[in-house]
């Protein structure tokens, strides 16, 4: 099989696993379209308890479902010939992440007047890393497209930031009202650059007053 189609049948098994566990997750949500960014954080850049509590709870929610997680990830390897796919990481975003991404918005130019699903997004991460993504970029983003009007994909798009490159896909069934997951697809020529321009992204972007309470070991 082509990768495209590996990949579409990988994307379809994770939409089917996003769908099972959101659909087990019982704890409070919002609607992550029509909430702001600015209305989570309050005056003294803390998030507000309310909201914490809910990202606190689904973030245990996935920890209490690494080993499910952890599957999922081996048996998305055995989707791929072995000469396409080069590795699969995943992760769950940690909370000091989630607040500096609040705090971030909240100084740009928007002030946080923004939907929280425009930065919020990855909750979840996966990243496919794989030796022949750029040759096959146009047929994969069509099949991406695809995915997008059958509902199974919520957007896509092409980042292109410096040295970084990469597709960002995003899962959230579509209502605003799941905890959003992230797909990424990188071309192993671009590893090196993308995880150098990962880390001066976050170096650049750190915030050296983060209260303590967002370094936590869950």
């Amino acid at each position: 099989m082509s990768l495209e189609n590996d990949l579409e049948s990988a994307i379809l098994k994770i939409n089917v696993f996003y769908n099972k566990l959101s659909t087990e997750y019982t704890g409070e949500i919002f609607n992550f379209r029509k909430e702001k960014v600015k209305n989570v954080i309050d005056d003294d850049s803390i998030i507000k308890d309310t909201y914490q509590n809910i990202f606190d709870n689904y973030r245990q929610f996935l920890i209490d479902n690494q080993l499910s997680l952890y599957t999922l990830n081996f048996d998305l390897e055995n989707m791929f010939d072995a000469n396409d796919l080069y590795k699969i990481n995943e992760r769950i975003k940690a909370a000091n992440s989630i607040y500096e991404k609040l705090r971030r918005y909240c100084d740009k130019k928007e002030k946080g007047d923004i939907s929280l699903n425009k930065c919020l997004n990855d909750f979840f991460g996966i990243r496919m890393i794989f030796t022949d993504l750029i040759e096959n970029e146009q047929n994969i983003l069509k099949t991406l497209e695809e995915l997008k009007k059958s509902g199974i994909i919520r957007k896509y798009y092409i980042r292109n930031d410096g040295a970084y490159s990469g597709i960002h896909i995003t899962l959230n069934g579509n209502d605003n009202l799941r905890f959003p997951w992230e797909l990424q697809l990188w071309d192993k020529s671009k590893f090196e650059s993308n995880m150098n321009a990962h880390e001066l992204h976050k170096e650049m972007t750190k915030y050296t007053n983060i209260p303590r309470r967002y370094f936590t070991k869950m």
